[in-house]
């Protein structure tokens, strides 16, 4: 492990195999990290390198030991491979030469599956990014395809589907909306127009030179406004002719926009009930009947609600609003005032004015070192009595969980 330094063990033992961690340079496979030595010692024990805290740890006698690097194409130390306790005799010159060779051959897959699982990372973190730039085109959804990702992948799991498949739908919920990218605003809120971004989706998707195992990401993506009784679009497919990963999709995506819509003023309680029946409501004719059931069952209607620690503290902030009721609509002049507290999902601050309910307003939130730039929506407008002040309870729209958790770090911190 590069960050920390240390060597990850997998000892195999009489069928058992025990995983253990030691500091690069202690003990003798530390020495040969370190150096690129070849060890080889006939007695352990009279050698000062040797670590007899193993021995203690496993219960094992180490008598003999062989231990070699394994080395990259471009000669980079990434282990070693360590055997003990030759049956018959001491380890010798060519048990040296095998020894070798197998750790180059272990070095190469070693450094195969280093470097996938690097590309595997580097993927998904531009997928997030990709999906992170979808939903700033609505911000009063931010967060969206992160989430639709999320209820998926759990709806995905509970069904038992491959590390592969499972992959796919990651992607796919990720990219979903990608084709709202090149839409305006005014297409983006119509109803009607919505057809064009699910197949502009597709359109821009295949552009990508994908795998084979990733290749029907685009065609999923354009279905996940499908309905189960052919009620949706593009093409109004029936039943399981729509692709099960797209089925997944569109309960993901359709709950997500409800509870959007639902939390405001409402109780966690009363939103998980509020989710139960709508997806009930939509069973056997928007959705799948049998992954309603699961979805329902397995409880992965709360896999996005979250609580958050919140502070009484005083913050100073900045705020515009918007005066209609879309965010389309011009802003009013900037106004300033404090938080009377404040969490990683909304705040409540003192405005010497009343703000509608439901209206939505531009945040510059300040920290000591940090600025959080949010939009938030108004679900509490309360007159301070005997006060010449009303206090205002704001919910934020367009946090990413990403920027939720670093904003619930300041506030733990503080």
């Amino acid at each position: 492990n590069e960050e920390t330094g240390e060597l990850w063990y997998r000892v195999a033992q009489d069928m058992e195999i025990k995983d253990m961690k030691l500091p690069v340079g202690k003990g003798i496979a530390g020495y040969v990290a370190r150096t690129g030595e070849i060890v080889n010692l006939n007695d352990v024990y009279s050698d000062g390198r040797f670590n007899p805290e193993i021995d203690k740890l496993t219960g094992y006698k180490t008598r003999n030991m062989l231990c070699v690097p394994l080395y990259t194409r471009d000669d980079k130390i990434i282990g070693v491979v360590q055997v003990l306790n030759k049956i018959e005799g001491d380890f010798n010159s060519e048990d040296e030469l095998f020894l070798s060779s197998v750790a180059g051959s272990i070095a190469v897959c070693l450094d195969n599956v280093r470097l996938y699982e690097g590309s595997r990372e580097m993927f998904f973190t531009m997928t997030d990014s990709f999906a992170t730039a979808i939903d700033s085109r609505q911000p009063v959804k931010g967060g969206h395809s992160e989430r639709v990702m999320k209820y998926s992948v759990g709806l995905a799991e509970s069904l038992g589907l491959s590390q592969l498949e499972i992959d796919r739908i990651k992607i796919a919920a990720l990219l979903h909306d990608y084709g709202k990218l090149e839409l305006g605003l005014d297409i983006i809120g119509d109803y009607e127009k919505l057809p064009e971004h699910t197949l502009l989706t597709k359109e821009r998707l295949n552009y990508i030179n994908w795998s084979f195992d990733y290749k029907e990401i685009p065609a999923i993506t354009s279905m996940h406004h499908e309905k189960f009784d052919g009620s949706g679009f593009p093409n109004a497919i029936t039943g399981k002719a729509i692709p099960l990963e797209s089925r997944i999709i569109a309960i993901s995506e359709e709950l997500d926009n409800f509870v959007i819509n639902q939390s405001i003023n409402r109780t966690t309680d009363e939103v998980y009930k509020l989710s139960v029946k709508f997806l009930n409501d939509n069973r056997a004719t928007f959705f799948d009947p049998q992954l309603v059931n699961i979805f329902i069952e397995k409880e992965l209607y709360k896999i996005e609600r979250r609580s958050y620690k919140r502070i009484n503290q005083e913050l100073n902030l900045s705020y515009t609003l918007y005066e209609g009721d879309n965010l389309t609509d011009v802003m009013k002049n900037k106004k300033y005032s404090h938080t009377v507290n404040v969490s990683a999902g909304g705040l409540l601050f003192k405005s010497p004015e009343e703000i509608q309910l439901n209206k939505f307003l531009e945040v510059n939130l300040e920290f000591p070192d940090n600025v959080f730039y949010v939009i938030a929506k108004v679900v509490r407008c309360d007159k301070v009595p005997f006060q010449n002040h009303y206090q205002i309870g704001i919910k934020f729209m367009n946090l990413s969980h990403r920027i939720s958790m670093r904003l619930n770090r300041y506030l733990i911190a503080m």
